[in-house]
């Protein structure tokens, strides 16, 4: 991150809507890593779980970890799914993880995928239904 600032710096390139360098010449100085790094995106999981929440009246899901994370159980094969599918429309789910949690099937056992920074962790049983894990980095 230094290299890629400093190089910004001697050649005089904006970088993030300030200055690198604090001045014009090579003698300036580069922005700490934490100034940098200080733009960490508010968790989406709070906000995702107060939408959806509202309308689970089978307590479909619910928030754990401070905020961190969401547990999802629909107790059957037969659960309500109005909870996860307006969680993972809210969270930006790509149809590719929705897909595998849909093709999911008993035997396969616990799954796992990592999406930005989101984390989700299932496994499905008719039983039991889907049983999930999502959590924010």
């Amino acid at each position: 991150m230094f290299t890629v600032l400093r190089t910004a710096c001697l050649l005089g390139v904006m970088v993030m809507g300030f200055g690198a360098c604090g001045g014009d010449g090579p003698e300036a100085t580069v922005p700490s890593p934490e100034a940098v790094l200080s733009t960490t995106p508010e968790p989406r999981l709070p906000e995702a779980f107060a939408a959806c929440d509202a309308d689970d009246v089978t307590e479909v899901i619910s928030m754990a970890d401070a905020g961190r994370t969401v547990l999802v159980e629909t107790r059957t094969e037969y659960g309500a799914t109005q909870p996860v599918n307006c969680l993972f429309s809210l969270l930006g789910t790509s149809a590719a993880v929705t897909a595998q949690v849909d093709a999911t099937t008993s035997l396969m056992g616990l799954q796992e995928v990592t999406e930005a920074t989101l984390t989700y962790k299932w496994s499905y049983h008719p039983d039991s239904g889907l049983n999930m894990i999502i959590t924010e980095e």
